[in-house]
Protein backbone atom coordinates (compact mmCIF):
# COMPACT_ATOMS: atom_id res chain seq x y z
CA UNK A 1 0.00 0.00 0.00
CA UNK A 2 2.81 2.39 0.79
CA UNK A 3 4.44 1.79 -2.62
CA UNK A 4 1.17 2.92 -4.18
CA UNK A 5 1.02 5.91 -1.85
CA UNK A 6 4.61 6.80 -2.83
CA UNK A 7 3.73 6.70 -6.54
CA UNK A 8 0.67 8.87 -5.90
CA UNK A 9 2.76 11.36 -3.92
CA UNK A 10 5.86 11.49 -6.12
CA UNK A 11 4.66 10.87 -9.69
CA UNK A 12 3.25 14.42 -10.14
CA UNK A 13 6.63 15.75 -9.06
CA UNK A 14 8.38 13.52 -11.62
CA UNK A 15 5.95 14.76 -14.28
CA UNK A 16 6.90 18.38 -13.52
CA UNK A 17 10.63 17.59 -13.70
CA UNK A 18 10.72 15.26 -16.73
CA UNK A 19 9.69 16.79 -20.07
CA UNK A 20 9.47 13.29 -21.60
CA UNK A 21 6.90 12.13 -19.02
CA UNK A 22 3.51 12.94 -20.56
CA UNK A 23 0.25 13.73 -18.82
CA UNK A 24 -1.31 10.51 -20.16
CA UNK A 25 1.62 8.48 -18.80
CA UNK A 26 1.23 10.19 -15.43
CA UNK A 27 -2.50 9.49 -15.41
CA UNK A 28 -1.94 5.82 -16.28
CA UNK A 29 0.61 5.42 -13.46
CA UNK A 30 -1.71 7.15 -11.01
CA UNK A 31 -4.61 4.91 -12.12
CA UNK A 32 -2.48 1.81 -11.56
CA UNK A 33 -1.41 2.96 -8.10
CA UNK A 34 -4.98 3.86 -7.08
CA UNK A 35 -6.30 0.52 -8.32
CA UNK A 36 -3.59 -1.63 -6.75
CA UNK A 37 -4.03 0.20 -3.45
CA UNK A 38 -7.80 -0.33 -3.69
CA UNK A 39 -7.30 -4.03 -4.42
CA UNK A 40 -5.06 -4.41 -1.36
CA UNK A 41 -7.51 -2.54 0.87
CA UNK A 42 -10.45 -4.53 -0.49
CA UNK A 43 -8.73 -7.76 0.56
CA UNK A 44 -8.06 -6.26 3.99
CA UNK A 45 -11.67 -5.08 4.44
CA UNK A 46 -13.09 -8.44 3.42
CA UNK A 47 -10.76 -10.16 5.87
CA UNK A 48 -10.81 -7.81 8.87
CA UNK A 49 -13.67 -5.33 8.36
CA UNK A 50 -12.18 -2.26 9.99
CA UNK A 51 -8.60 -1.36 9.07
CA UNK A 52 -6.40 1.74 9.32
CA UNK A 53 -6.89 3.72 6.11
CA UNK A 54 -3.63 5.30 5.04
CA UNK A 55 -3.64 7.37 1.86
CA UNK A 56 -0.50 9.40 2.52
CA UNK A 57 2.98 8.07 1.72
CA UNK A 58 5.22 7.11 4.60
CA UNK A 59 8.30 9.18 3.93
CA UNK A 60 10.13 9.22 7.27
CA UNK A 61 10.48 7.12 10.41
CA UNK A 62 9.09 10.04 12.40
CA UNK A 63 5.54 9.52 11.12
CA UNK A 64 2.93 8.07 13.44
CA UNK A 65 2.43 4.48 12.36
CA UNK A 66 0.01 3.65 15.17
CA UNK A 67 -3.20 4.80 13.49
CA UNK A 68 -6.77 3.96 14.49
CA UNK A 69 -8.97 1.69 12.40
CA UNK A 70 -11.41 3.19 9.92
CA UNK A 71 -14.86 1.71 9.47
CA UNK A 72 -15.54 -0.61 6.54
CA UNK A 73 -17.88 2.05 5.10
CA UNK A 74 -15.23 4.78 5.22
CA UNK A 75 -12.63 2.54 3.56
CA UNK A 76 -14.99 1.31 0.84
CA UNK A 77 -16.23 4.85 0.14
CA UNK A 78 -12.59 5.86 -0.40
CA UNK A 79 -11.98 2.88 -2.68
CA UNK A 80 -15.02 3.69 -4.80
CA UNK A 81 -13.95 7.33 -5.18
CA UNK A 82 -10.38 6.28 -6.05
CA UNK A 83 -11.53 3.72 -8.60
CA UNK A 84 -13.92 6.12 -10.32
CA UNK A 85 -10.97 8.50 -10.70
CA UNK A 86 -8.73 5.65 -11.87
CA UNK A 87 -11.31 4.57 -14.47
CA UNK A 88 -10.97 7.96 -16.14
CA UNK A 89 -7.17 7.79 -16.15
CA UNK A 90 -6.45 4.13 -16.92
CA UNK A 91 -5.39 3.02 -20.36
CA UNK A 92 -7.79 0.90 -22.36
CA UNK A 93 -4.95 -1.38 -23.40
CA UNK A 94 -1.19 -1.56 -23.74
CA UNK A 95 0.89 -2.68 -26.71
CA UNK A 96 1.25 -6.33 -25.70
CA UNK A 97 -0.67 -9.13 -23.98
CA UNK A 98 1.65 -9.38 -20.96
CA UNK A 99 1.02 -5.72 -20.15
CA UNK A 100 -2.70 -5.94 -20.97
CA UNK A 101 -3.08 -8.80 -18.49
CA UNK A 102 -0.39 -7.85 -15.99
CA UNK A 103 -1.02 -4.13 -15.64
CA UNK A 104 -4.09 -2.13 -14.73
CA UNK A 105 -6.43 -1.34 -17.62
CA UNK A 106 -9.86 0.31 -17.62
CA UNK A 107 -11.38 -3.17 -17.60
CA UNK A 108 -9.39 -4.16 -14.50
CA UNK A 109 -10.59 -1.02 -12.71
CA UNK A 110 -14.17 -1.75 -13.74
CA UNK A 111 -13.97 -5.38 -12.60
CA UNK A 112 -12.74 -4.30 -9.16
CA UNK A 113 -15.46 -1.66 -8.92
CA UNK A 114 -18.07 -4.30 -9.82
CA UNK A 115 -16.72 -6.56 -7.08
CA UNK A 116 -16.82 -3.76 -4.50
CA UNK A 117 -20.36 -2.82 -5.52
CA UNK A 118 -21.42 -6.45 -5.17
CA UNK A 119 -19.82 -6.64 -1.71
CA UNK A 120 -21.75 -3.52 -0.71
CA UNK A 121 -25.08 -4.80 -2.08
CA UNK A 122 -25.15 -2.01 -4.67
CA UNK A 123 -26.57 -4.32 -7.29
CA UNK A 124 -27.50 -1.78 -9.98
CA UNK A 125 -23.97 -0.33 -9.94
CA UNK A 126 -22.50 -3.84 -9.95
CA UNK A 127 -24.53 -4.82 -13.02
CA UNK A 128 -23.56 -1.58 -14.76
CA UNK A 129 -19.85 -2.24 -14.25
CA UNK A 130 -20.19 -5.94 -15.13
CA UNK A 131 -21.79 -4.84 -18.41
CA UNK A 132 -18.78 -2.59 -19.06
CA UNK A 133 -16.41 -5.51 -18.42
CA UNK A 134 -18.42 -7.83 -20.67
CA UNK A 135 -18.37 -5.20 -23.41
CA UNK A 136 -14.56 -5.32 -23.61
CA UNK A 137 -13.98 -6.88 -27.05
CA UNK A 138 -10.61 -8.36 -26.01
CA UNK A 139 -12.22 -10.66 -23.43
CA UNK A 140 -13.68 -13.95 -24.55
CA UNK A 141 -14.76 -17.01 -22.62
CA UNK A 142 -12.71 -20.16 -23.19
CA UNK A 143 -14.74 -22.91 -24.84
CA UNK A 144 -15.33 -25.90 -22.61
CA UNK A 145 -13.20 -28.80 -23.80
CA UNK A 146 -11.02 -31.51 -22.27
CA UNK A 147 -8.55 -29.03 -20.75
CA UNK A 148 -10.32 -25.80 -19.74
CA UNK A 149 -8.32 -25.44 -16.51
CA UNK A 150 -5.04 -25.68 -18.39
CA UNK A 151 -6.23 -23.31 -21.12
CA UNK A 152 -7.29 -20.71 -18.56
CA UNK A 153 -4.58 -21.03 -15.89
CA UNK A 154 -1.75 -23.10 -17.35
CA UNK A 155 -1.16 -21.12 -20.52
CA UNK A 156 -1.25 -17.73 -18.75
CA UNK A 157 -2.95 -14.55 -19.96
CA UNK A 158 -5.95 -16.28 -21.49
CA UNK A 159 -8.70 -14.42 -23.29
CA UNK A 160 -10.76 -14.76 -20.08
CA UNK A 161 -8.14 -13.05 -17.96
CA UNK A 162 -8.63 -9.47 -16.79
CA UNK A 163 -5.65 -9.10 -14.44
CA UNK A 164 -2.90 -11.61 -13.61
CA UNK A 165 0.33 -11.40 -11.71
CA UNK A 166 3.08 -12.10 -14.23
CA UNK A 167 5.61 -14.80 -13.41
CA UNK A 168 8.49 -16.05 -15.50
CA UNK A 169 10.55 -19.24 -15.57
CA UNK A 170 13.63 -17.09 -16.24
CA UNK A 171 13.02 -15.43 -12.87
CA UNK A 172 12.71 -18.90 -11.27
CA UNK A 173 8.98 -18.29 -10.59
CA UNK A 174 7.18 -20.66 -12.96
CA UNK A 175 3.85 -21.02 -11.11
Amino acid sequence: INYCNLVLAKAPEAYKNDPNFTQSQLNAKMAEALTLRALAYFYLVRTFGEVPLITEASLTDRQDYNLPKSSEKVVLDQLEADLIKAEGWALTRYSNTVSNKGRITKTAVRALLADIYLWRNKYAECVSYCDKVIADPTLKMIEADDEPYFRIFGMKNSTESIFELQFSASNNTPN
